[in-house]
């Protein structure tokens, strides 16, 4: 239940009907849904969603990775739910969603990937750790430093949307 006057896919119009429509094959996000009691920011959020749909270099399966992680350690039920749905549609088996969840490793990822994976939960956890090296290894193994800070904001914005949701949120 949200605290906040929300509307649900029947009764959304004009761009926040649209903005559900795009998700009618996976189901609309707990938190799309607290957003639509601002349709402003819930169409910025889906600006940034689309952005990151069709990101060149990061894949589906890092970016829901990303998610799935960051939900997990700042106790965002719903969309540790949505992540781990995604990433078993994406041929995720359940022994290896565990192994996300309780190690931040994925057998879905290259080696880049998880390098990239890992340092991004390294920013999330402790984000004054990062070094000079870190930048380094994530370069020489092929990423672009607007890659990098790509998947470093998904992981932050992952952590800032699990606050507003438990703010406005209660089962």
């Amino acid at each position: 239940m949200f605290f906040l006057r929300t509307l649900e896919p029947g009764q959304a119009t004009g761009k926040t009907a649209e903005i559900f429509k795009a998700f009618e094959q996976v189901g609309i996000p707990e938190p799309l849904k607290l957003l639509s009691a601002s349709p402003g920011l819930l169409e910025r959020q889906f600006g940034m969603i689309e952005y990151f749909r069709g990101h060149p270099n990061l894949s589906p399966q890092l970016l829901a990775s990303i998610r799935y992680v960051v939900s997990k350690k700042t106790g965002h039920v719903a969309c540790f739910e949505f992540n781990g749905k995604l990433l078993c549609k994406m041929g995720a088996k359940e022994e290896e969603l565990a192994e996300l969840a309780d190690q931040a490793r994925s057998h879905m990822l290259d080696q880049a990937e998880q390098a990239l994976l890992t340092f991004v939960i390294k920013t999330v956890d402790a984000p004054k750790s990062v070094t000079s090296s870190d930048i380094e290894t994530l370069r020489g193994l092929g990423f672009a430093d607007s890659d990098i800070l790509d998947a470093t904001v998904h992981g932050a914005n992952m952590k800032a949307a699990t606050d507003v949701y438990l703010a406005f949120t209660r089962d």
